[in-house]
């Protein structure tokens, strides 16, 4: 198996600089552009032939999307084991955001803002067919220039036709809606939410 890269190495013609997250199957880097100097965040994902389809997917569903709310990709490239994105740099998601403010409130100004830009990435994403399955603070990214949160992780997002009805158990348990625990089956589409049955 490849062995993943320290910060200073270079990987298809980025520096790493360091190491920003750490999942099971993925590691997300700050890296910098040689040829841009563009600072960019790359994310590098183990695969095997277990998550092969999931992450295929989510990178079709990356090069597919056309909105400015939805997090997109720069670059997309192997490294060994690893299929690697390269994504416009996020200082924050706002889980982490939400923790540093010693009151975990915010005004509701910045309440407005960041309900507008999570309806709005949904709105963009079902108008193309696409459910994204995981809705969560931390998966709502800042970037470095602002002031816009962006929706980001299409690691669950499937394509649904219109209609169509879902019945996976899939998402984060801690912000799962509770049909999605019970298993309640939803039919997407592309003008409303989910519309449980």
């Amino acid at each position: 198996m490849t062995s993943l890269p320290h910060p200073g190495d270079i990987v298809n013609d980025y520096k790493i600089v360091k190491i920003l997250d750490t999942t099971a199957n993925s590691t997300v880097y700050e890296a910098l552009s040689i040829h841009s100097a563009e600072r960019v965040a790359i994310k590098m994902i183990l695969v095997d032939e277990s998550n092969r389809e999931r992450v295929d997917n989510e990178i079709s569903l990356m090069k597919e999307i056309k909105s400015q709310h939805v997090l997109g990709l720069r670059d997309v490239f192997d490294f060994g084991n690893y299929k690697c994105v390269s994504m416009p740099l996020a200082t924050a998601d706002l889980n982490l955001i939400s923790k540093k403010k010693s009151s975990h409130k915010f005004c509701e100004h910045a309440v407005k803002e960041i309900i507008k830009s999570a309806l709005e990435a949904l709105r963009d994403l079902h108008s193309q067919g696409i459910s994204h399955r995981d809705i969560k603070p931390d998966n709502f990214l800042l970037l470095e220039d602002g002031p816009s949160f962006l929706l980001a992780d299409l690691g669950f997002a499937k394509k649904f036709n219109e209609n169509e009805l879902s019945t996976e158990y899939i998402g984060t348990l801690a912000y799962a809606a509770p049909e999605i625990i019970n298993g309640t089956p939803c039919m997407f589409s592309s003008t409303h939410n989910c519309v449980w049955y």
